[in-house]
This record gives C-alpha cells, structure tokens and sequence, in this order.
C-alpha cells in the first residue's frame, strides 16, 4: 500500500511541475558507426572533419526555447558532444529593411552560463541551424545541418 501511495505521489508531483522530471532534450548524440548505413539524405561534404560528432535536434522544443521570453537559456553541444548551457539574446546583422525582407532568418548571440570565454553565434533560417561556438581555451566548434530534412547536425 506505501509503494502504490508513494507511486501516485510521485507522478502527481511529476505532472504538476512536468519541466522537472520529462524535460524534453533539444539535442541527443549518435552513433557515427550505425548512422552511415541507415539510408538519410545527408548534405555532401567533399571532405568531413578528423574529429565530429553527429547530433539529431529536435527543432520544435530547441527554436520554443530560443523563442520563449521566460526561458532565455539554451544548450549546445561542445567538441565532444556535451551539452553547455548558454544565455541567449537576439542579435541581427542585418538593417532594419533586410530583416523586414528575410523574417525567416533570426541570428543570436549566446553568451555561456559557466565560462564566461566562450561565447556563440547563431543563425536559424530556411536552410536550418548553423552555430559557431568561440572559446579562449578550446578551438572553435562549428555547428551545421548534416541532413537535408535538417534533423541531424555536425559537430
């Protein structure tokens, strides 16, 4: 009778405040081993980096995320294919006419929680996610679309 009470409250507790315990995840790693002899459109790279990983995005809860006045806080993937948490803010490069032109494109500055030396650039348009991670300690991240259905990124 405790665990079955103990089980109600849990899930009780779980639904009331569902961003504690079901928090969906933006990005989640891959197995490069496995991910060549599924059958994906992927972007043709005439020559991939030494050293990547490949990530899938779940676009709908990441760009929710980077749209939310509540929750100006993201996570992105880092050379080894951890999450770092970063504050984000809008940032356009382009005049108040071109953006009116392109409302699709919308840049981001994003500014990370823990090392105040790395910081990240960010654009989200038609042709997907693209991000370029700046560190003082460690080399440049570049973030691109991996498949043409943009679900899948390199790292």
């Amino acid at each position: 009778m405790k665990n079955k009470i103990s089980l109600l409250l849990f899930f009780g507790i779980a639904f009331l405040n569902p961003n504690t315990f079901f928090a969906q995840q933006s990005w989640s790693k891959q197995k490069k081993i496995g991910y060549f002899l599924q059958k994906k459109e992927i972007y043709q790279n005439k020559r991939l980096p030494d050293n990547y990983n490949i990530l899938s995005l779940n676009k709908e809860v990441f760009e929710a995320r980077l749209k939310s006045s509540k929750e100006n806080f993201i996570k992105l993937p880092n050379a080894t294919g951890n999450l770092i948490k970063f504050k984000v803010t809008k940032s356009s490069n382009f005049n108040h006419l071109l953006q009116a032109k392109y409302p699709n494109i919308k840049s981001y500055t994003a500014y990370c929680i823990d090392d105040p030396t790395i910081t990240a650039s960010m654009s989200m348009g038609s042709d997907g996610f693209h991000a370029a991670i700046y560190s003082k300690k460690e080399t440049t991240v570049y973030i691109d679309p991996f498949t043409k259905n943009q679900k899948d990124y390199i790292v």
